[in-house]
């Protein structure tokens, strides 16, 4: 099954074959995580996910408890960017990326000037070190990460650019 669009992931069979395509592929290349990330009004929100121990609806509300920290902050003329799971296009590693269109991998995060990386938090107390974003393409982005720290390598952003190619095992689907 090709994932085709946002409208394709509002579809809750489809959010659950996501998540499986990107554990499947989590395993196939060695990674810890893998978000599949959407534009939704100029705003890159997680749609999918796998390797977090987060369902989806635990996703959601991480998100809209996020929005909601943020737009307190910026109320009150404060700003958190250590803990946002959503980010305007152009914003975080996940806006750059839909932006540019080029991929983008930080060898290790932990070392990243907060500037470069917003969740740099969130990977440390999750022992995360490699992250590693890849347009798909419509507004799309896919996000990988590990605990190991890996150097850039072409075939692993190769086989994510296709995430939305590879059916739930991994593999590349048959034309």
């Amino acid at each position: 099954m090709v994932v085709a669009n946002a409208q394709f992931m509002r579809n809750t069979d489809s959010m659950n074959e996501m998540s499986c395509t990107l554990g499947a592929i989590c395993a196939r290349i060695d990674f810890t995580y893998g978000l599949f990330w959407q534009n939704v009004n100029g705003t890159m929100t997680i749609a999918a996910s796998e390797g977090l121990g987060l369902g989806r609806s635990k996703v959601r509300m991480l998100q809209t408890e996020r929005q909601n920290e943020q737009r307190r902050s910026l109320d009150r003329g404060e700003t958190n960017p250590d803990e946002a799971y959503v980010f305007p296009v152009g914003v975080g590693m996940p806006g750059r990326v839909v932006q540019t269109g080029k991929h983008e991998w930080i060898t290790n995060v932990q070392e990243e000037d907060e500037g470069d990386f917003l969740r740099k938090k969130v990977a440390i107390e999750s022992g995360i070190k490699t992250v590693f974003c890849v347009s798909l393409g419509g507004g799309d982005v896919v996000e990988f990460g590990s605990k190991n720290a890996l150097p850039e390598d072409y075939a692993t952003i190769e086989v994510a650019r296709g995430t939305k190619k590879h059916d739930m095992t991994g593999h590349p689907l048959m034309r």
